[in-house]
C-alpha cells in the first residue's frame, strides 16, 4: 500500500502537538509505525534522548534507593612558589687557608680558629 496520498508535513504538524511518539501516533492514525518515524524524519523529527531512555516502564522493584552527597566546591587556594633559601655564606682565606660560614655558625670557634691561623701565618 502506497502512503504517498497522505499529507505527511500536515500528519507532522499534528504529531508535534501531542505528546506521542510516532509509533503511536501511527497507530492512532492506522498508519505503520517505520513508515510514519521515516516519514517524520525526513520533515525534522529528532528523538528525545530523555523520553527514549524512559520508554521502558521500571516498577517498584526495579527502582534503586540513591543517597544523595551534598558537595560544597571550594576554589583552591593559590600556591605560593618559593625557591629554597640558600644558607648565607662567607668566605675568610687567611694564608693558604680558607674558612667557610654559614649562617648560625659557632663564633667562640671562629674565634679560636683564627687566634691559631694568625699564630701560624
Amino acid at each position: 500500500m502506497s502512503y504517498t496520498k497522505y499529507n505527511w508535513k500536515n500528519l507532522y504538524e499534528e504529531f508535534l502537538t501531542t505528546n506521542l511518539s510516532p509509533g503511536a501516533f501511527a497507530k492512532e492514525k492506522g498508519l505503520p509505525s517505520s513508515c510514519a518515524y521515516a516519514q517524520f524524519k525526513k520533515l525534522g523529527y529528532k528523538p528525545d534522548p530523555i523520553k527514549s531512555n524512559n520508554r521502558k516502564k521500571k516498577s517498584e522493584d526495579d527502582i534503586e534507593e540513591v543517597n544523595i552527597v551534598p558537595v560544597e566546591i571550594v576554589p583552591a587556594k593559590p600556591v605560593q612558589k618559593t625557591l629554597p633559601q640558600k644558607a648565607a655564606t662567607i668566605s675568610l682565606s687567611i694564608g693558604s687557608a680558607t674558612i667557610h660560614l654559614e649562617e648560625g655558625f659557632n663564633k667562640a670557634l671562629l674565634k679560636d680558629t683564627l687566634e691559631v691561623l694568625q699564630e701560624i701565618c
